[in-house]
């Protein structure tokens, strides 16, 4: 093998490892999660909790995670707004609010000109709360024991206006397993990462002070934000609310996504905030996301190579094995996001796989935008529409405030 070919190998090795050498010290220097402690609630604490849920053909899924938050204490109610299912959603509802008069189910209305269908019926759902918390999560999500009185205690404690929770992923096939570790990861590093400053919470977990939410125009400012769960803590954020962003582990369990195909769909519909900067802004994204996905693969075969074609008697190989660095900082970083799913550690060393998918994603995503195609979730089609602040909408249902707020 030639001279040159051989210094094009070790360039591969040097910018490899220099590079994922550098991302791994950002991220360390950015890694500040913060976990709820189990805890018993204080004694005589008055959660008063309304838990508002937006299900669209949620048949699978739905019982689960609404028995476990009946379990929770200090639920008063569970308001399900059916968002025009084709499946039995309604039915299931029915069947527990026949066993549980905390339960109901309500009919989204027809959606309005600009809204999406999420944010139209958690809206709907909201102007039916009374107590001085809300609680919007997704119909997917199974919680932990006790999670919910400890939730409530912390923004007691800490005289919070808004508590956005990070989720636990359920992995259930190997497709999901080697996926996982790069989706939490990437999802913390932003979350965590932006939640003092801007905002954060996810789907699963959204708790809100039932009158700051009102006030702040509910869901009407983020009507027609595609990721409405982030969209809606950094507007309340911005309208001044005390905020916090804390991770709950195993308490809040969710199977994110079904397989590969699954995945793919999950980071496109992530990528739409960064489409609204330009698809060069995505297209950027994607391009990095393939650089890391390729860069450690890249290493290895480069240092395979130059070991192979070292003579018998070669003294000095140790140089060429920094070509594994890449891969094994790689693996370093995947684990820092074990407290956020289930998934064998074995998979871990199968990350550049998770991040050539996340970058074919939002490459897909920015060519959609491009070509001015509209954006499709949930069986429903969306154009773009501008975000404005709008004139609140809600009825005189006046909640009880939060004790702080006396």
């Amino acid at each position: 093998m030639g001279a040159c070919m051989n210094s094009i190998l070790e360039a591969v090795i040097v910018v490899s490892v220099l590079s994922y050498t550098m991302i791994l010290v950002v991220v360390l220097a950015c890694w500040k999660p913060r976990t709820l402690l189990a805890r018993s609630p204080r004694p005589n604490l008055e959660i008063g909790l309304t838990v508002v849920i937006a299900a669209r053909n949620e048949s699978a899924t739905l019982e689960a995670g609404l028995r476990s938050l009946l379990s929770q204490a200090g639920v008063r109610r569970v308001i399900v707004v059916d968002d025009h299912s084709t499946d039995d959603t309604k039915a299931i509802v029915e069947s527990i609010a026949i066993e549980d008069s905390r339960v109901c189910c309500l009919p989204a209305p027809a959606l309005p000109p600009d809204w999406i269908g999420k944010s139209h019926a958690l809206h709907f759902g909201a102007n039916q709360v009374e107590t001085p918390f809300l609680l919007f999560t997704d119909a997917d999500v199974v919680f932990g024991p006790g999670v919910l009185a400890t939730a409530v205690d912390h923004m007691h404690a800490n005289r919070l206006d808004h508590l956005g929770g990070h989720f636990f992923i359920d992995c259930r096939s190997v497709a999901e397993e080697i996926c996982a570790p790069v989706l939490a990861l990437s999802s913390a590093l932003v979350l965590f990462g932006t939640a003092n400053t801007q905002g954060a919470s996810t789907g699963a977990f959204n708790l809100v002070s039932t009158a700051f939410y009102r006030s702040s125009g509910g869901h009407e400012p983020v009507k027609c934000a595609i990721v409405d769960d982030v969209a809606l803590a950094r507007h309340l954020k911005a309208m001044g609310a005390n905020s916090s962003f804390v991770a709950m582990r195993e308490h809040l369990k969710v199977r994110l996504f079904v397989g590969f195909k699954g995945f793919t769909d999950a980071v496109a519909r992530s990528a739409v905030p960064f489409l609204q900067w330009g698809g060069g802004i995505a297209c950027g994204v994607a391009v990095l996301c393939m650089a890391l996905a390729l860069l450690p693969v890249a290493s290895v075969l480069a240092t395979t190579v130059l070991l192979l074609a070292l003579p018998s008697d070669a003294q000095n190989t140790f140089p060429l094995y920094a070509g594994l660095l890449p891969l094994l900082i790689g693996l370093c970083l995947t684990s820092l996001s074990r407290p956020f799913h289930n998934a064998r550690a074995r998979f871990q060393i199968c990350f550049p796989v998770a991040l050539f998918l996340m970058a074919a994603s939002v490459f897909r995503a920015a060519a959609a935008k491009l070509r001015g195609r509209p954006v499709t979730w949930r069986g429903r089609v969306y154009s773009t529409c501008a975000r404005k602040l709008t004139v609140p909408s809600f009825d005189n249902r006046q909640p009880e405030t939060a004790p702080w707020k006396l």
